[in-house]
């Protein structure tokens, strides 16, 4: 290859490394226009608070264990099953506290929180599937294998214990100290509750979807409030909503055991 050659090969490559660096630095120019500047706030405005701390995340991790995929909640209903959460937590406290004020003791323990049970559900089924979690719940809690990560699952929980020790310091006495146990013994408490609850309205929301003969029948039915207020109180109650265009009543009975629970709530009482 005589000089002349080599001189022109060279002139090539360097034009087409110039070209290269230019298409690079074009690409570059146009990534950094596309992306917007963050709005600086103004001076003097005040950051927006955060909503209040709720369950409902909690609760659609839930309502996936125990149904899977088939079934979804309804926003309604998910605040509904926050609401029952907090409900079940403030009783279970009040129990509690009343048997903390009889033990003359200054912490509320696991042990508080049992008797508190006790007082909440007096007897049946539910109590001692209740029963059943909060001592697997505790046991989990302490083995040796689970003693990293956040405490819900330490204990194998769907449901913050952090959030519950939060609402568990309202209901208690301010100068009564909590016991790092408790809060998971009634997480585990009001998850069972719920878990209960998800599991009667997902039946009522089944047994709908295969009696139905309509064509548009959704995948993946939705479980909503009515279908909680019939799960619990049966089907004498039925909301139209639930019975659809045939008027097909549901064949529910009700959950006993709920209804002492729930029974008498504003939030159910007003479908």
């Amino acid at each position: 290859m005589s000089d002349s050659d080599l001189g022109l090969h060279s002139h090539k490559r360097a034009l087409s490394d110039s070209e290269g660096e230019d298409a690079d630095h074009a690409k570059a120019t146009t990534k950094a226009k596309s992306k917007k500047p963050k709005a600086k706030r103004a001076k003097g405005e005040k950051k927006k608070k955060a909503g209040p701390r709720t369950f409902i995340t909690n609760i659609s991790a839930l309502c996936k264990r125990v149904h899977g995929t088939k079934l979804s909640l309804s926003l309604k209903s998910k605040q509904t099953l926050d609401s029952m959460a907090i409900q079940v937590i403030h009783e279970v406290c009040r129990a509690a506290e009343s048997a903390r004020k009889v033990s003359k003791r200054q912490t509320v323990t696991e042990r508080e929180v049992k008797a508190g049970l006790s007082i909440y559900i007096d007897k049946g089924g539910l109590l001692t599937a209740v029963k059943s979690d909060v001592e697997k719940a505790l046991t989990r809690y302490s083995h040796k294998d689970h003693q990293e990560g956040p405490r819900s699952k330490r204990a194998g929980l769907d449901l913050s214990v952090s959030h519950t020790e939060n609402l568990m310091r309202k209901v208690v006495a301010s100068k009564v100290r909590v016991g790092d146990k408790a809060a998971v013994a009634l997480a585990a408490i009001t998850e069972c509750v719920l878990t209960s609850v998800i599991q009667e309205a997902g039946a009522v929301v089944l047994h709908k979807a295969a009696g139905s003969k309509s064509k548009n029948k959704s995948k993946k039915p939705r479980i909503k409030v009515a279908h909680i207020s019939v799960s619990i109180a049966g089907s004498k109650v039925t909301p139209s909503e639930l019975t659809g265009k045939d008027k097909r009543k549901a064949e529910v009975s009700g959950n006993g055991d709920l209804q002492k629970l729930f029974g008498q709530s504003v939030y159910l009482q007003s479908m």
